[in-house]
């Protein structure tokens, strides 16, 4: 299948279930198309104005408009996103996801890996069973519970990752007032720029290693802290 229709600059797309691969990509348009494998009665879509609900029992990839509102409730397989510059809700991926180039995002599961990268707003993710890089938030971020490994660079308004299964790597720039939580299962490594102010405090099974010159660290009661 293959349809394009009309629509205006900010349509609202609700991908009810994709049983296989999701791609989706925003662009300069007034248009939505949409493309699928399989048999045409494999696919579903209502319009009513600039509203649609799309069903796809094989692969599926939709280019739209870059202020689209999208929801999408299934994937099957595995996610692509890009350019959605409003806000994305995603329930459940079973397969990995990627997204670049988002606004405000919402993401209920990945069962595989997830890279999100430049997110206009507020990241939150639920849930994460294998690894997480996310690059770039302008917002606020999220990640409550990640499986294995989890890499974070360039959040703007703090981090909280209170449940990573196993390393964590967290990478500059670190803004002034903001707050990074994370509780790491295995290794903890923060990269800090060479002209950065900043506080620490950290809480280790193991020991605390730092090959920062000028940052002395403190411990008392388990807690080792450092400015």
């Amino acid at each position: 299948m293959n349809e394009t229709f009309e629509t205006s600059e900010n349509p609202r797309i609700t991908l009810a279930e994709c049983l296989g691969n999701l791609t989706i990509k925003g662009k300069e348009s007034n248009e939505v198309t949409i493309q699928t494998s399989g048999a045409p009665e494999d696919t579903s879509v209502t319009q009513e104005e600039d509203t649609f609900v799309i069903k796809a029992r094989g692969d599926c990839r939709i280019t739209c408009p870059l202020c689209t509102t999208l929801t999408i409730s299934t994937v099957r397989g595995d996610l692509k996103l890009r350019e959605i510059q409003t806000d994305v809700t995603i329930g459940e991926v079973n397969g990995n996801a990627s997204l670049r180039g988002v606004g405000p995002t919402t993401i209920a599961q990945v069962f595989g890996d997830l890279r999100v990268q430049q997110v206009a707003g507020d990241l939150d993710v639920q849930s994460v069973a294998g690894n997480a890089r996310v690059n770039d938030v302008e917002g606020e971020a999220t990640l409550a519970r990640v499986g294995s490994d989890l890499r974070a660079e360039g959040l703007a308004r703090g981090l909280d990752a209170a449940a990573v299964g196993s390393d964590v790597r967290l990478g500059p720039p670190f803004a002034a007032g903001a707050t990074y939580n994370v509780r790491a299962g295995s290794d903890l490594v923060v990269k800090i720029p060479e002209d950065t102010s900043v506080r620490f405090t950290l809480q280790a099974g193991g020991g605390v290693r730092c090959n920062v010159p000028d940052l002395v660290l403190h411990e008392e009661d388990g807690t080792v802290s450092g400015v």
